[in-house]
């Protein structure tokens, strides 16, 4: 496991490799490190009474949280969709966000169908969200999956908790390591919002 000192370390050499001239960075090369956990993933309309026949995917930063083929479509009732235990640390991700120039995002996947076979399979949640903490900020957020008039045709919601949890800082000069050069510091937490 990285620690956030070897992460901005890794960030920081990155950031200087691609600079133009590479001799020299910006003053202000600070990022900070975010924590994006989902909470619930709750099929308010699984497309059926009560649930629906489910088949698809549900990723969140590349890592399958759920998946099931159409031929192995199972009966999901209405209500949190249950995560597989050995998927449980899939849950959550950290990542490094530049505070100036350049952005990164959580992505958040969803492809859940409801399979019918006498009718068209219907929407459960199909979507991609790319999730910008800098822009949303911290706290509980949703993503709302809603298909049809007043989400007759199936409806998801995934409640996601988004939290800053350390900031690698630098300073500006020739060469990493070098006297003078950009150091890399560890994390600075920040106190939770009043």
């Amino acid at each position: 496991m990285r620690t956030y000192r070897t992460i901005c370390t890794a960030a920081l050499s990155l950031m200087l490799t691609l600079l133009p001239g590479s001799t020299a960075a910006a003053e202000d090369c600070g990022t900070q490190v975010w924590r994006m956990t989902i909470k619930e993933v709750d099929i308010r309309n699984g497309g059926d009474s009560g649930g629906g026949d489910l088949y698809g995917d549900l990723v969140f930063d590349g890592q399958y949280l759920w998946s099931k083929d159409r031929s192995d479509a199972a009966f999901v009732p209405d209500g949190p969709l249950a995560i597989d235990t050995a998927n449980q640390w899939k849950l959550w991700d950290e990542k490094l966000f530049p505070t100036t120039g350049g952005r990164n995002v959580f992505v958040v996947k969803a492809d859940l169908w409801d399979y019918d076979s006498l009718t068209l399979d219907d929407r459960v949640a199909v979507d991609t969200y790319n999730v910008d903490p800098l822009g949303v900020g911290e706290g509980t957020h949703t993503l709302d999956y809603c298909y049809g008039s007043a989400c007759s045709e199936g409806r998801t919601v995934i409640t996601y908790v988004l939290e800053q949890v350390g900031e690698c800082a630098c300073s500006a000069g020739p060469q990493l390591g070098r006297p003078g050069g950009p150091t890399a510091h560890g994390p600075t937490r920040t106190a939770p919002p009043a």
